[in-house]
């Protein structure tokens, strides 16, 4: 996979963050619908802005003609133990996907997902699910290895998160990466918690990177589109003692 300079670090929320850079690449070859585009990136208002605008590039090095640039921005700092939380209002549009996420530092997976969201063809995340109850489909993960070596995930789940549209509201969106437990907040509310010691002894083998992106999961009714601002208030991280 082609590399590219790691330029244009800019601070936010008292940290430095890349833009357009996971593991050093543009795009990821499983998701050519979509690049990692610096022009999607924005601070405004000291809110950082994530857009996915139709912005078409040829990848020669994969021979993929991708489509829409979308705002992907990644910490260098090594992230240990501790409180991650931000503040957000998810993109309107269809078949989008805002993530806030971390991964090891030095391998994939482990991986947490503080936050993935997915957009319907309406543009909105209502999806409601008896159980548990809830009615938007914005997801918390964790992935990890098994003993073979094989990628595993918990099951991703949907937490409830009132009667807020994500899209529409801020809402705050908080994990606690501690050695005995990894417990997952909305709004204040604990909706997670994932105490199997196997999967805890993955996530204490690394520190994590930070990242934000704005992202699709499908193309079926745009033309020149789609266009969509993910906004982040602010990002805070808090060592666990």
């Amino acid at each position: 996979m082609k590399q590219y300079k790691k330029e244009k670090a800019f601070k936010w929320s008292d940290y430095y963050w890349y833009p357009t850079e996971q593991k050093g690449a543009r795009i990821h070859p499983d998701k050519p619908l979509w690049w990692y585009d610096d022009t999607a990136i924005e601070v405004r208002d000291s809110n950082l802005v994530l857009k996915t605008q139709w912005n078409p590039k040829y990848f020669p090095e994969l021979d993929i003609q991708s489509l829409v640039g979308c705002g992907l921005v990644h910490s260098k700092k090594k992230f240990g133990y501790g409180t991650f939380e931000a503040e957000m209002k998810l993109p309107t549009g269809e078949y989008l996907w805002p993530a806030f996420w971390m991964y090891g530092y030095d391998r994939w997976p482990p991986e947490i997902d503080v936050m993935e969201g997915y957009s319907n063809r309406f543009g909105n995340y209502f999806k409601p699910k008896l159980f548990p109850f809830s009615l938007y489909k914005a997801e918390t993960t964790i992935h990890y290895n098994d003993e073979d070596g094989n990628h595993q995930k918990t099951k991703s789940e949907s937490p409830w998160i009132g009667l807020k549209a994500p899209n529409k509201h801020y809402i705050k969106y908080k994990v606690e990466w501690f050695p005995d437990r990894v417990t997952f907040y909305y709004d204040d509310k604990k909706v997670r918690e994932i105490t199997d010691k196997y999967i805890l002894e993955q996530l204490s083998y690394t520190k994590m990177h930070v990242l934000f992106n704005n992202g699709i999961t499908d193309l079926k009714n745009y033309e020149e589109g789609p266009y969509s601002e993910f906004t982040i208030k602010y990002f805070k991280y808090t060592p666990y003692e």
